[in-house]
């Protein structure tokens, strides 16, 4: 799964100095990279047995003359939390936007323990030199529970320019039965009523829908995308399913869908 964005025309700034303790200085600093804006959610689950992985994906486009070698560079997504940990991450050419080069940037997470996170910065090291961009609003929602069991196949995630609605078959690969009881995601841009999750076509009920050992069953939520007016903007959700069993909560990841306009 990949990328999308907002392209800053305004100078950026250099923050210098400890979250939330020490005084924060500021300074220009050249407009090399310019990172896609970002509003985007990633909602996920921490177990005591196991953590769980989800990848990030972000954008950014930099002038020709700036050399970007993933050997090179190192980043920080800020604030710091202690929630989830970044454990790689990986740098991709995308087409050119117009006289800039551009490339996808997908972070590698673990989720550490239950919390909600919002990311605002990141920090870029390239041969020693470092930094500070504004990244958009990027939030992480951990809830505690174990994985479910249930299987998600995905109907087509990737990255689109228009509205596209969310599509898999759930099938329970647990000996017992499961009962699906719906869809998280936090994205504030894209939303949708827990009537909108349709279930073989049907909408789901209150009390969720039951889902026998190796049954399958198809999801079709057709959520709203909304993009901002005159905004370039990377929107991604990495939504979770939410199932029961003997009345407590488990959960399921589902693949990653992008939306992003500077690409129509």
């Amino acid at each position: 799964m990949q990328l999308k964005g907002h392209v800053m025309t305004a100078m950026m700034f250099l923050i210098v100095g400890c979250q939330n303790t020490e005084t924060m200085m500021m300074k220009p600093i050249p407009n090399e990279v310019q990172m896609v804006h970002n509003i985007s959610s990633y909602n996920t689950y921490f177990d005591k047995e196991a953590s769980t992985e989800f990848i990030m994906n972000l954008v950014f486009n930099h002038k020709k003359e700036v050399a970007i070698k993933q050997e090179e560079i190192s980043i920080e997504l800020l604030p710091k939390t202690d929630i989830v940990e970044m454990t790689a991450f990986r740098i991709k050419a995308n087409p050119p936007q117009k006289e800039l080069e551009q490339k996808a940037l997908s972070v590698d997470f673990t989720s550490k323990k239950a919390g909600r996170h919002i990311f605002t910065q990141i920090a870029v090291k390239i041969n020693g030199d470092k930094k500070i961009y504004p990244l958009g609003d990027v939030t992480v929602d951990v809830k505690e529970g174990p994985f479910s069991g249930a299987t998600v196949y995905t109907g087509g995630a990737g990255i689109f320019p228009t509205q596209t609605p969310l599509l898999f078959e759930l099938v329970n690969s647990q000996p017992y039965p499961i009962v699906f009881k719906g869809i998280l995601s936090d994205n504030p841009l894209i939303r949708y009523k827990p009537s909108d999750i349709k279930v073989e076509d049907m909408s789901l009920p209150d009390k969720g829908i039951t889902i026998k050992p190796k049954e399958s069953v198809k999801i079709h939520l057709d959520w709203q995308v909304q993009f901002p007016e005159n905004q370039i903007v990377n929107m991604e959700a990495r939504p979770i399913v939410v199932t029961e069993n003997k009345g407590v909560s488990e959960y399921a990841t589902v693949p990653n869908m992008v939306y992003r306009n500077d690409f129509k």
